[in-house]
This record gives structure tokens, sequence and C-alpha cells, in this order.
């Protein structure tokens, strides 16, 4: 092999701390007949005794390195296919051992696509199968076929997924009422006794219990818990129920007991005691009167009463003073009162009643 022109050599000192490479050219003579180097006595300048050697040409070194390469690839490629024969092989075995009919994977294959969601199988073929065909949309939803899928419409008031979730969904309606859809929204149907857009209201929402007394829901109706003194399915029933006042009293219910209040005449804890005055008195309100015949000055009329052990009338209501107007008349007289100016001049304390003024 020939080269034309110069080809390049390097040459290494033998001093171990001196690692510098020096290039330089050599003829083409010093090639051999297989393109090789080869060894030259010639001496390079500066004194530099090493040995020298030549570089091959670049195109054999490019060659060289190619086949190299090729011989690589060439062995990686023949390790792969022997390992993908190897284990076709083993897996080949496998399947043949567990059915003797050599129909294993194939069968295998085929359930495994009939049994995908989205197929079916008739007659030995697998076909396609339309998602809705099972109608997955509730209350009323429209299933639209979206692949091996599909969606759902729901109606207004409806959501979910598969239009599941209802106004009811939530249920609203108490007291174990019946919740039912109506368009967008619910209605509830209350079981007897209870009412409401809710069934809310129960039997003891309206306070049925009187005197308070404690309601309770009974399944449809109520009971009443009542206080001592008090009974009845409402507590209606009080101390006064069997009316306990006497005379005209009137009765008033505390607690578990009563208090009456007496007419005129009469007194005691259910007004069984008529009031009585002494005889020549007149009763008036619970009151007793004495009218003398005596005819007295204040000052002596002031001091018969007290001999009597009473007082001068003093009239405070409308009743005492049309009473007394009533008994001057009767008697057509002049009765003095308690009333005085002996305080101060023209200042009354009272009211004084005489026969002129009737």
């Amino acid at each position: 092999m020939t080269t034309d022109g110069h080809v390049a050599y390097f040459t290494r000192t033998g001093n171990p701390t001196y690692t510098q490479e020096i290039i330089t050219f050599q003829e083409k003579e010093t090639l051999n007949d297989d393109g090789l180097f080869k060894d030259s006595d010639q001496k390079l300048q500066d004194d530099q005794s090493d040995k020298t050697w030549q570089f091959q040409d670049s195109k054999d070194m490019q060659i060289s390195r190619n086949r190299w390469r090729f011989g690589t690839v060439l062995f990686i490629s023949t390790t792969v296919l022997c390992l993908v024969v190897t284990i076709y092989f083993a897996t080949s075995s496998s399947n043949k051992s567990k059915n003797t009919h050599g129909h294993s994977s194939l069968q295998q294959k085929t359930e495994n696509i009939t049994n995908y969601k989205g197929f079916t199988e008739t007659n030995g073929h697998t076909t396609k199968e339309d998602a809705c065909v099972s109608s997955p949309c509730l209350n009323g939803g429209t299933c639209v076929t979206a692949g091996c899928s599909y969606y759902c419409i729901c109606p207004k008031g409806i959501t979910g997924y598969k239009c599941a979730v209802t106004p009811c969904t939530s249920s609203p309606c108490l007291n174990n009422g019946e919740c039912k859809v109506k368009n967008d929204t619910y209605q509830c149907h209350c079981p007897v006794g209870f009412n409401g857009p809710e069934c809310q209201e129960t039997p003891c929402s309206v306070e049925p219990c009187f005197y308070n007394g404690t309601c309770t829901v009974l399944g449809s109706s109520f009971n009443c818990a009542c206080n001592e003194g008090y009974n009845g399915s409402k507590c209606e029933v009080t101390p006064c129920f069997s009316s306990p006042c006497l005379n005209g009293g009137t009765c008033t219910p505390t607690g578990s007991s009563f208090i009456c209040s007496c007419a005129t005449g009469y007194f005691g804890n259910q007004c069984q005691v008529q009031r009585s005055c002494q005889y020549g008195w007149k009763m008036h309100e619970d009151k007793c009167y004495y009218f003398s015949s005596s005819n007295k000055n204040w000052r002596g009329a002031k001091s018969a009463c007290n001999k009597l052990n009473s007082v001068l009338a003093e009239p405070k209501q409308w009743s005492e003073i049309s009473f007394l107007k009533a008994k001057a008349k009767k008697f057509r007289k002049t009765f003095w009162l308690g009333g005085s100016d002996l305080t101060t001049e023209g200042v009354w304390y009272g009211q004084l009643v005489d026969r002129d003024s009737q």
C-alpha cells in the first residue's frame, strides 16, 4: 500500500516525568509492503534518541474500526435472537401441556375479549355491545353511548352519574313522612297526626296540654303528663273543677290547690261561712253600718261610734256612697261622715252627705 505526500509519526522520550508528545513527519517510503509502519533507523533532530514509529494511513484505520463495529453488532443481534427463540419455545411447550388439543391460548383470548365490558358473544362470535342496553340511567335519565361506556342526561332536579340523586335523597321528610319526587322538587306525605311541608308539625306542636302539662308524641296522637292537682287527657281538670267555692265564691287554681274569693257577706276557705251584723246594723259589701236616730254634732257622733267600737263612715267607692245616700234618703236625715276640715279650714277629708243633697 502506498500513499502520497508525507505521513505522521510521534516520538515519546524515556524520561518518566516528561510526557510531551512531539509530532513530526516522515517520508512515505517508511511504509512496508503491507501498508503498515516499519521501524526507522533514522533519528529525529534535536538529539532525540527515542525510537521512531510511523502512523498508518487514516483510510486504513477507518476500515479497521468499521470491521470491529460490525462484528460487535452481529454478536449482540445473534445473542438476542437466540434468547427470543428460547423463550418462545418454552412458552409454547407450557401451553401445549395445559391443553392437549392445542387451543387453550386461543380460547383464553376469546374468553378475555368476551368478558371485557362492552362486548358480547353470540354463536361463537364476539361482537361489540351497546353500553346502554342494560338501561343504567335511573329516574327517567337518558342514556347516551360513548365508545365502550355511556353517560346519562338527567331530568331537571335529578343529578348524579346515573341520575340516582333526587330531591328525596337527603330524606327531607321528618317523622317518618314519605318523600315523593314532584317535578324538580319533592312532596312529603305525612302520617296521621303530622303536618307541615316536611311533616315537622307533630300532635304536640299546638301545645294541647293545659296548665303547664308536658306533651309527648304517642303514635299519631299525644299524651299529657299533668302537674300535681291536675288531671284529664289535656290536664284540663284543675283543683277548681269540682267548684269548691260556695255561695257564689270564685275559685282560682294555685299550684295543686285553690283559693276562693267570696261574695259579700261570706268568708272561709270555701266561702262557706255567712257574715252577719248585730241587730240594728245593716250589711253592705261585707261591712256593717249603723244609722243612729240621735241628734248630735260631729264630735258627739264620733264619740258615740267609739262607744260602739266603730268609727264614722268614710266611703271611698261609689258603691258605698250610693248605699249611704240611699239610706239617708230613706231615713230623711243628715248623717255625719268621718271627713272634716278641722286641720285646715276648707280642706276636707271625706264627704258630707245631707238630706238636702239627696
